[in-house]
């Protein structure tokens, strides 16, 4: 829903949304990155941009030992990535 973006369909424009979503995305810790996304949620949310029933809970099994199947942002995996742990 970034403003000016192709695939921002509902044509939402908001610079608060904007700066909070290009720091989010620079956030690698999870916890810090997560107080900003709930500030961007909300805006998506009083804003009416979305309706938002839920949160979808996403989990991502596999075995101990096994490297590289961390979850994706795009919910990918990667087969060349795998591995055991050495």
């Amino acid at each position: 829903y970034r403003s000016g973006e192709a695939w921002n369909e509902t044509g939402f424009n908001n610079a608060e949304f904007d700066s909070l979503l290009e720091s989010a995305l620079s956030i690698v810790d999870t916890d810090k990155r997560r107080e900003v996304m709930a500030k961007i949620e909300k805006i998506m949310q009083d804003e009416g941009v979305i309706i938002q029933p839920i949160w979808l809970g996403l989990n991502r099994h596999y075995k101990d030992g096994v490297v590289g199947a961390e979850m994706h942002p795009s919910y990918e995996i990667y087969p060349d990535q795998l591995g055991w742990k050495a």
